[in-house]
């Protein structure tokens, strides 16, 4: 059954949906910034086996973050200019919330959210999880800009 989350819950939900993806993981966020905490994760999951997909809708990258980001060579990044959502999803758990990615582990932020589980809310899940690829269709893949480098 779908949990109501507060800032609190979707920090807790949000490291597990991450650390527990194994086939796929979906951020999608209508701004693209990284604190140290998520970009410590995210280079742990850049080693797995998981299709991981970061959609934005602008980005306020600095140009260490970019360069971050140029390193992470199994995330796919895309642009969709015209995003004003929140969604993060994994093959088990979504979470559809408030939040920008950069304010995750942010306590001085309040938001809030809802937690689905594919197999208990799986109609929901599925809504949530076509609308990710509808998304995820409808943006641009960024392969200039976050072009992988050898140094």
């Amino acid at each position: 059954m779908a949990q109501f989350l507060n800032h609190e819950d979707l920090s807790f939900h949000f490291h597990r949906l991450i650390k527990q993806a194994e086939e796929k993981l979906i951020l999608i966020t209508p701004v693209l910034k990284f604190n140290h905490k998520l970009k410590q994760i995210l280079e742990v999951k850049n080693h797995s086996h998981a299709d991981i997909s970061i959609i934005y809708g602008i980005s306020r990258l600095s140009s260490d973050e970019i360069h971050f980001l140029k390193n992470l060579e199994f995330i796919h990044n895309n642009v969709c200019t015209n995003l004003h959502a929140s969604i993060f999803l994994n093959e088990h758990k979504c979470i559809i919330g408030g939040i920008n990615l950069h304010e995750f582990y942010t306590p001085e932020k309040e938001a809030l959210g809802v937690l689905l589980s594919a197999e208990k809310d799986k109609e929901a899940y599925q809504d949530a999880y076509k609308r990710s690829q509808e998304i995820i269709h409808n943006s641009s893949e960024v392969t200039i800009a976050f072009a992988r480098t050898f140094s």
